[in-house]
């Protein structure tokens, strides 16, 4: 390889915690790739004031608080001593998050892995609740109101946060690809809503032609070609820095 060539991901870095270094951006930079991340999309809260109200009325048994978000929306709508209610988590970290402002929240099911597994703590209890509040994001299955609507409790839904496009991702784009005016660019999609979100801002920034598409499986290739009409180059057997890394290389190597 003559020339280090750029591979813009997109999705947000995560530190590993051995390492303190985002485990693609390592992969990438290892190889002698220089890898730029940026973050597609963000999580704002939503309908907060709405949130405070209904609380304000007590007219449930309990809330179900599913995701550290939810957390964040309970803190902010009511502060952190509006805590006369059960708590229903999903799992030891939401747990944790609502404890981090509530110490002396009632905190219930705790170690439910899965809506599924919740919803059945929650008909077991006894006295079974039968209304309760369930504060969820944009992107929810419906797993837990069948299980808990078939068995007669009734749930008030309220969506309390929801995931848009990064408002800062086309400032982000505009720093990085000056920097590296002449190597060519790989472009790794991570998911087909970030995809279509992006597109326009990749496309004032290359000339798409030119740029090598990576797609991280078959469900965001395929929509990249058939949605977008985009080509894609590379597709990793399976959603790792490695197998992404190797997939890459492979196509470099016949281009």
């Amino acid at each position: 390889m003559t020339s280090k060539l750029n591979v813009l991901l997109l999705r947000e870095p995560t530190p590993s915690s051995d390492t303190g270094q985002d485990r693609y951006e390592a992969a990438f930079a290892a190889a002698k790739y220089t890898p730029f991340s940026i973050p597609v999309l963000e999580t704002v809260l939503t309908n907060i004031t709405e949130l405070a109200s209904v609380t304000e009325l007590s007219d449930f048994d309990g809330v179900i608080v599913t995701s550290a978000r939810s957390c964040e929306a309970w803190d902010k709508a009511n502060g952190t001593e509006k805590d006369e209610f059960p708590f229903y988590v999903v799992g030891k970290a939401t747990a944790s998050t609502l404890r981090s402002s509530m110490a002396n929240a009632d905190i219930r099911g705790e170690s439910s892995g899965t809506a599924e597994q919740l919803a059945n703590f929650i008909l077991a209890e006894q006295p079974r609740p039968t209304k309760l509040l369930y504060l969820t994001g944009d992107k929810n299955r419906d797993t837990l109101p069948n299980i808990l609507g078939g068995a007669g409790v009734v749930l008030h839904s309220l969506k309390v946060y929801e995931t848009q496009g990064s408002s800062t991702f086309s400032q982000q784009l505009k720093g990085i690809v000056p920097l590296r005016p002449t190597a060519p660019w790989w472009t790794v999609f991570f998911a087909p809503s970030a995809a279509e979100f992006v597109l326009p801002f990749l496309k004032e920034q290359f000339d798409l032609d030119s740029v090598k598409i990576a797609a991280i499986g078959p469900t965001t290739a395929t929509f990249l070609r058939e949605t977008l009409g985009l080509r894609v180059d590379a597709i990793p057997t399976k959603p790792s820095a490695e197998e992404l890394l190797r997939v890459i290389v492979d196509a470099d190597s016949v281009s």
